[in-house]
């Protein structure tokens, strides 16, 4: 392979060409006029063709010159952007989260922004699966899914904790029809009460025991597979649901949502935080996700109390 001219040459000539102007392209280059002027000398040489033609208006390409310069003009351009490409890899570093669909809808995807502002080197690449698909995920580094807290017990798994933990409730509009006259939202006209079911009806017949209610006979029941739809539905004035503190806990707060019977059920479920083994070779950025992720629960628990209090808190299921 025939060797390349000099560098020094290439880029005095790209210089040259480009601003039409040996005393331009040696303030660019930070070297004399000189100096230039002897690199393309260097290049004519070698290459064997004459580059350049002296005008009154300054330099002026041959039809050689011309040709070299924009396949060199090109080249430096690949050149710069293949070194920002390489700086900002450099730079950026990944972290790969899978987590269950309502843990990410009504509340991570949101409150994401708030880490990217303070960690702009960092990319979350964000998958929200079901709750059996995140559990069971190993190509990742974090996983974020509901299971028992004795699961926390399993020897094979150290790298688990307890993030967050929620209550059952039964949640409806403010305005919805069931509730009395009066406005007393502690009382309601079960005979008239539209149930609300998210994924089957096991937590309505497990609130209902704890409250210490027989479940209405011929009570009308519509049935969601999806949590958003189901208190999307409540907040609308469909009927009553079964509710928990954490995926309900934006329309608590903005009043879209009330719980007409003041009676919760502690879950014996709680979200769990995993670190899998891809995500131990990231310690650095995996303690500063989970740090900030910590942080950022506790303080959604602390609001989450003013929802909490006043009600009857009966034993976990």
């Amino acid at each position: 392979m025939k060797s390349l001219p000099s560098l020094k040459a290439i880029r005095a000539f790209e210089a040259s060409g480009r601003l039409a102007s040996l005393t331009a392209a040696a303030r660019e280059l930070n070297v004399t006029r000189p100096a230039v002027s002897k690199q393309i000398k260097i290049l004519e040489e070698d290459i064997g063709r004459q580059l350049f033609l002296r005008s009154r208006n300054g330099l002026e390409l041959t039809q050689t010159g011309q040709i070299l310069f924009e396949s060199l003009h090109h080249s430096f351009g690949l050149m710069v952007s293949a070194c920002e490409q390489a700086r900002q890899t450099n730079h950026m570093r990944t972290l790969k989260l899978v987590v269950e669909r309502d843990f990410a809808a009504s509340w991570l995807s949101s409150h994401l922004h708030r880490f990217f502002s303070i960690h702009r080197d960092i990319s979350i690449n964000l998958l929200a699966e079901v709750n059996e698909t995140a559990a069971t995920a190993t190509d990742c580094d974090l996983k974020i899914f509901y299971a028992r807290e004795d699961s926390l017990k399993d020897p094979n798994i150290s790298k688990r904790q307890t993030l967050l933990k929620w209550f059952d409730l039964p949640l409806c509009s403010p305005s919805y029809d069931a509730l009395t006259e009066n406005n007393d939202v502690s009382a309601v006209d079960w005979s008239s009460v539209t149930l609300l079911h998210d994924r089957g009806s096991a937590l309505w017949e497990q609130w209902l025991s704890a409250a210490g209610l027989d479940k209405p006979a011929n009570v009308s029941e519509n049935y969601f597979n999806e949590t958003s739809h189901c208190l999307a539905s409540a907040s609308a004035g469909a009927g009553i649901a079964i509710g928990d503190t954490f995926t309900a806990h934006r329309y608590l707060v903005e009043h879209r949502l009330t719980c007409p019977v003041p009676i919760a059920i502690e879950s014996a479920e709680a979200y769990i935080l995993e670190i899998t083994e891809n995500g131990s070779s990231k310690s650095d950025v995996v303690s500063l996700f989970c740090e900030w992720l910590l942080a950022s629960v506790q303080e959604l628990n602390e609001s989450a109390k003013e929802i909490t209090d006043g009600l009857q808190i009966v034993g976990a299921h």
